[in-house]
This record gives structure tokens, C-alpha cells and sequence, in this order.
């Protein structure tokens, strides 16, 4: 690794906790689970969960900087692959969140219901701006530009003699 590349290991490292820990600290709260049939518990969960999706997005995307920016080439693949696999589940996950409210709908009380369908709505918004930015990270890991090789950036110069030659 190079030396001006040496902020890689760590910066993977922080983008890693700051995707993993927000979700387990989210978990934690809805622990020990009940039901997961159980469509109050669900919708629930969901919104719960939609509240920490900032965070991980934003490690997946300094995670995704490092690695365009240290052409890790491989990391920027597996980057993509994982956004992409996220923003799939994450769309069943909305779309089982919708049924979930209307099933539910029927359970809450008449004067509660104006602000639980508010609280959905927002919770739907974050989840649809997750799961676009993270088709957009997908995009980007799995269609970037190829990596220059080693041997090719050395043998690329930064001025060509023509260029230097011109300026003088």
C-alpha cells in the first residue's frame, strides 16, 4: 500500500462501524422480538429502523469514497454489490411496511390516526431516498471507471516534454 494511501485501512474501518453499530444499537431496542407475523410489531420495527438509515448510508458512501479514491477496485465491486443487495431488501421491506399500515390502520384509535400516517409517510420518504441513493451507490461501485494499473500510472508522466516545452 502506498504511503499517501495509508488513511484506506482506517477509513474502512470507521465507515464498517458506523454501518454496523447504529443498526445493532437499533435492534437492541426492538429486543427480544416478538412475532414477527404480528403486523403491529412489524410496521413498528420498521419505523424504528427507518429512523438510523442516515447513518449507515453515510458510511457506505465514505466507504465507497475510499475506495474510488485508493482505486480499490475490488472494494468498490463488493461496495457496489452490497449497496445493491441493501436497496433490494430494503424495497420488500417498504413495500411489507405499506401493507403493514393499512392492516394496522384499522387498529388505531380514529384521533391517533392523522399522525400515525404522517409518522408513515416520513418513514416511507427516508426509506425511498435510502433506496435510491443506495441504487446510486450500486451504480457507481459496479460501473466505475476500471482501475489504471501500477505499471500504466508510472509510465503515464503528469507533463508531457511538448507541454513543458510550450510554457517556457
Amino acid at each position: 500500500m502506498d504511503s499517501d494511501k495509508a488513511l484506506a485501512r482506517p477509513g474502512y474501518a470507521v465507515a464498517f462501524f458506523l454501518f454496523c453499530l447504529p443498526l445493532l444499537d437499533a435492534f437492541m431496542g426492538l429486543w427480544p422480538t416478538r412475532n414477527p407475523g404480528d403486523e403491529r410489531w412489524r410496521f413498528g420495527a420498521v419505523g424504528t429502523l427507518s429512523n438510523v438509515l442516515l447513518v449507515p448510508l453515510l458510511a457506505l458512501f465514505l466507504a465507497m469514497a475510499i475506495a474510488v479514491w485508493a482505486d480499490h477496485r475490488g472494494a468498490r465491486r463488493v461496495l457496489g454489490w452490497l449497496a445493491g443487495a441493501f436497496a433490494i431488501v430494503l424495497t420488500g421491506i417498504a413495500l411489507l411496511f405499506v401493507l403493514d399500515y393499512f392492516q394496522a390502520r384499522t387498529l388505531i384509535k380514529p384521533e391517533f390516526q392523522g399522525r400515525v400516517g404522517l409518522a408513515t409517510g416520513t418513514a416511507l420518504m427516508k426509506q425511498v431516498a435510502a433506496i435510491v441513493i443506495l441504487a446510486l451507490l450500486s451504480r457507481a461501485g459496479l460501473r466505475g471507471k476500471p482501475s489504471r494499473k501500477k505499471s500504466d500510472a508510472s509510465q503515464t508522466p503528469l507533463i508531457s516534454r511538448t507541454d513543458a516545452v510550450r510554457s517556457e
